[in-house]
C-alpha cells in the first residue's frame, strides 16, 4: 500500500496492493468534497465554513442533507427520497426525542447525572431505568416485564436476571477473569486461562472440557473439542489463516479448507474437503430493479420489494414485515412474531403457534433456549466462539469453516451429525440434517437463521437470497454508502454478524461471554472510523468498524479496556485522520485485557450506560448514539435512534 498527500499534508490517494487507486479532493477548509476509487464515479461531500457535513452523494447520485443547530448538534437528516429525521436536544446537548420517517416519535428523559431515565415509543410503550447509588443500572422496565442487574462489591456483574425470570450468574478470580457462568437451571461453566489470561480451557457440568494452545507468538493454532476432535489453524507470515483443518482422534478429515491470497490479503482461490460440497452453480442473470435513487431493492427476478418510509422492509413477494417504532422486526409472514426487551434483545420467538425463548448472558450469547413455560430444552456453550450444544445429556460439537459458518456438526463419538454447505452470500445449498438447530451461517459469532435464506444478525436481518439487510444500517453511513449492502460486497472475506459493523476476516474468531481483547493489524480505517462518539459523556471509547481482526493476534479473556482515557485521546486524533490505521491506537491500552473483567462492569441490558468504567473490550460505537459489540451481541451504549 501507499500513501501520497497534499502540499499541506492531507491525505490525496492510497493505492492498495493491486494498484486500485482512490483519491481525494479537499475544499477550501482541507474537508475531504470528493473521493473517487479505481474507476467508480465519484462520492461527493459539502461542508460547511465549520467543517460541518452538509451533504452527502453516493456514486449513483442519490443525495442526504444534513442540519444542525447552533450548537452543531444534528436536527434533521433528509433521505434521497426527501423524507427527514429530526432531533431534539435539552440545554445540556442530550437528544430528548427523535421522530423518525415513519413520523413515529421516541422521547428520552434523563437522571440528574445524565442517564437515560425512561423512552417513550409512539405507540405509547415505554422504557424505563433504575440505578443504584454508583451509578450502574439495576433495573429495565419494559412491556415485556422487569430485568435486573446485581454486583459485588468490586463492581462486577454476578447475576442478571431477564425479563422472563431467567437467571444468569458469574464468578472472576483475582485478575477479575470469568471462571464460571452459571445458568438458569443451575448447570455451571468454567473458563480457565494461561499467565497471560488467555482462555485455555472450558469445561461444562459434565466434565466435557474444550482446550486452546497457542504457538509462541501467541496464535491460536489449536483447539482440542471436548469429543475428541481437533481443529487446527494455519497462518502465513502476516498472520493470516491460510488453512483451517477439522479432524476427528484418528486423524480423519471433517472439514478442511486451504486459501490463497493476493496482496490484498483477501481470498482469491479455495480447496476443500468438505462432507457436503455445494451444488454446481448454473448460469444465468437475475436481473435487479430499484428505485429512482437506487438505493432500494425493488425487484430481484419476478420477486418484488416494498418498503416503508423508513426504507423498511414491508413485503417481499406476498410475505408481510412488521416493525415496531423502535425499528426492530416484530412479524413475519402470518404466524412467525418476535418479542424483545427494552435493549433490543430478542426474548422470545412465537412460530405458527409454538414459543421459544431465548436465554443470554451478559454479552448477548445466546446460551439456551426454554420452551413457553420457561423450562430449558437446550443449552449452548461458548468459549471462543460458539463450541457446542447440549440437549438432555447429549453434547453435540460444532465445526465451523472460517467464514465462521456451521459446516458441521458430531456427536460424542465423532460422527456426524449435520452438514451444511452455503452460497458466497449465506444461503444454504445443501443440508444434512438430524437434528434442527439454528446456528448455520456464521454461526460461531451467534447469527441464527430464521427462515431460507433469512438470518438474524441482532440489530436487524440479512437476507441471502439477494445479499441484502431488509432494513437500513442503523449507523448510518459509518457502515458505508449502501445502507442495506452486506460486508460491502465481499462475504468472501468479511462477515457481519451484529448487523451493523464488518469484520474483515484475518480470521476472527469469538469471544468468552463478554468480549475480546485484540491486537489488531492496519488497516485503513479512513471515513467509517469518523465522527465516532464517546457515548453519553462517558470514558469508553466509540469506534465504527473494527478491521481485520487478525485470528493468529487475538487475545482471548477479560476485562474492560484498560486506559480508558489514553484510548479516546488516540481516538480524537486517529479517527479523524484518514490516513491513519487501526494499528496506530496503542492495542495495550484499547484492546488490551481479557473479557471477565468486561463483565465486571458489564451493563447487561445493554442499555443505556456506555460509561462502564471505560470502554468494553470489543465494543464499538458511533456518532448516532450506540455502541456496538464487535462479538458476542448485545446492544450496548445509548438507545437507538
Amino acid at each position: 500500500m501507499s500513501l501520497s498527500y497534499t502540499a499541506t499534508g492531507l491525505l490525496a490517494s492510497r493505492t492498495d496492493a493491486r494498484g486500485v487507486a482512490t483519491t481525494h479532493d479537499h475544499d477550501a477548509y482541507g474537508q475531504v468534497s470528493s473521493t473517487v476509487t479505481g474507476s467508480y464515479p465519484e462520492v461527493a461531500r459539502d461542508h460547511d465554513p465549520l467543517g460541518r457535513l452538509l451533504s452527502l452523494t453516493d456514486r449513483e447520485g442519490a443525495t442526504t442533507a444534513f442540519a444542525y443547530d447552533d450548537r452543531g448538534l444534528v436536527t434533521e437528516r433528509t433521505d434521497p427520497q426527501g423524507e427527514t429525521v429530526t432531533h431534539g436536544y435539552d440545554g445540556a446537548g442530550r437528544r430528548i426525542s427523535t421522530t423518525d420517517r415513519n413520523g413515529d416519535t421516541v422521547t428520552t428523559e434523563y437522571t440528574a447525572t445524565g442517564k437515560v431515565a425512561r423512552q417513550e415509543y409512539a405507540d405509547g410503550t415505554t422504557v424505563s431505568y433504575r440505578y443504584d447509588a454508583h451509578d450502574r443500572l439495576v433495573e429495565m422496565t419494559d412491556p415485556q416485564g422487569s430485568t435486573t442487574n446485581r454486583y459485588d462489591g468490586a463492581g462486577r456483574l454476578i447475576a442478571s436476571t431477564d425479563a422472563n425470570g431467567h437467571s444468569v450468574g458469574y464468578a472472576y478470580d483475582a485478575a477479575g477473569n470469568l471462571t464460571g457462568l452459571t445458568y438458569p437451571d443451575g448447570r455451571t461453566v468454567s473458563y480457565g486461562y494461561d499467565a497471560l489470561s488467555r482462555l485455555r480451557t472450558v469445561t461444562d457440568w459434565a466434565s466435557r472440557t474444550t482446550e486452546y494452545v497457542y504457538d509462541p507468538a501467541g496464535r491460536l493454532v489449536l483447539q482440542l473439542n471436548a469429543n475428541g476432535s481437533v481443529v487446527n489453524y494455519h497462518y502465513d507470515t502476516a498472520d493470516r489463516l491460510t488453512r483451517l483443518t477439522h479432524r476427528r482422534s484418528d486423524a480423519s478429515v471433517v472439514w478442511e479448507q486451504q486459501f490463497s491470497l493476493d496482496g490484498n490479503g483477501n481470498r482469491t482461490q479455495e480447496v476443500r474437503e468438505a462432507p457436503l460440497h455445494p451444488v454446481s452453480l448454473e448460469a444465468g442473470e437475475t436481473p435487479l430493479g430499484y428505485n429512482t435513487e437506487r438505493t432500494r431493492l425493488q425487484s430481484a427476478g419476478s420477486d418484488t420489494f416494498a418498503y416503508d418510509a423508513e426504507g423498511q422492509l414491508t413485503d417481499r413477494d406476498g410475505t408481510a414485515f412488521a416493525f415496531d417504532p423502535a425499528h426492530r422486526l416484530v412479524g413475519l409472514g402470518a404466524d412467525t412474531a418476535f418479542h424483545y426487551d427494552g435493549a433490543g434483545n430478542r426474548l422470545a420467538a412465537t412460530r405458527s403457534g409454538t414459543t421459544t425463548q431465548y436465554i443470554h448472558d451478559a454479552a448477548g450469547n445466546l446460551i439456551a433456549e426454554a420452551d413457553a413455560s420457561g423450562t430449558i430444552t437446550r443449552h449452548y456453550i461458548h468459549g471462543q466462539g460458539l463450541i457446542a450444544l447440549i440437549e438432555g445429556n447429549t453434547a453435540y460439537t460444532y465445526h465451523f469453516d472460517a467464514l465462521g459458518s456451521t459446516v458441521a456438526l458430531t456427536d460424542a463419538d465423532e460422527q456426524l451429525v449435520n452438514a451444511y454447505s452455503y452460497r458466497p452470500y449465506g444461503r444454504v445449498v445443501e443440508r444434512s440434517e438430524t437434528m434442527d438447530q439454528p446456528f448455520t451461517y456464521v454461526g460461531q459469532y451467534g447469527v441464527m437463521e430464521e427462515a431460507a435464506g433469512l438470518y438474524y444478525m441482532r440489530a436487524r436481518y440479512y437476507d441471502a437470497e439477494v445479499g441484502r439487510f431488509i432494513s437500513e444500517d442503523p449507523i448510518g453511513f459509518e457502515g458505508g454508502l449502501n445502507l442495506y449492502a452486506y460486508v460491502g460486497g465481499n462475504p468472501i472475506n468479511a462477515v457481519d454478524p451484529s448487523g451493523e459493523c464488518p469484520w474483515c476476516l484475518g480470521a476472527i474468531i469469538g469471544g468468552i461471554s463478554s468480549g475480546i481483547g485484540a491486537a489488531v493489524q492496519g488497516e485503513s480505517i479512513g471515513g467509517v472510523l469518523r465522527e465516532a462518539a464517546i457515548g453519553a459523556g462517558a470514558g469508553a471509547l466509540g469506534v465504527g468498524l473494527l478491521k481485520n481482526l487478525s485470528l493468529a493476534k487475538q487475545t482471548v479473556g477479560t476485562s474492560v479496556i484498560s486506559g480508558g482515557a489514553n484510548a479516546t485521546s488516540q481516538a480524537s486524533v486517529i479517527l479523524n485522520d484518514s490516513s491513519k490505521t487501526i494499528s496506530d491506537f496503542n492495542v495495550g491500552s484499547f484492546v488490551g485485557a481479557t473479557a471477565a473483567g468486561g463483565l465486571a462492569r458489564l451493563n447487561t441490558f445493554g442499555m443505556p450506560d456506555t460509561k462502564l468504567g471505560g470502554a468494553l473490550s470489543g465494543v464499538v460505537g458511533s456518532k448516532w448514539g450506540w455502541s456496538l459489540p464487535a462479538v458476542g451481541g448485545a446492544m450496548w451504549g445509548n438507545p437507538r435512534k
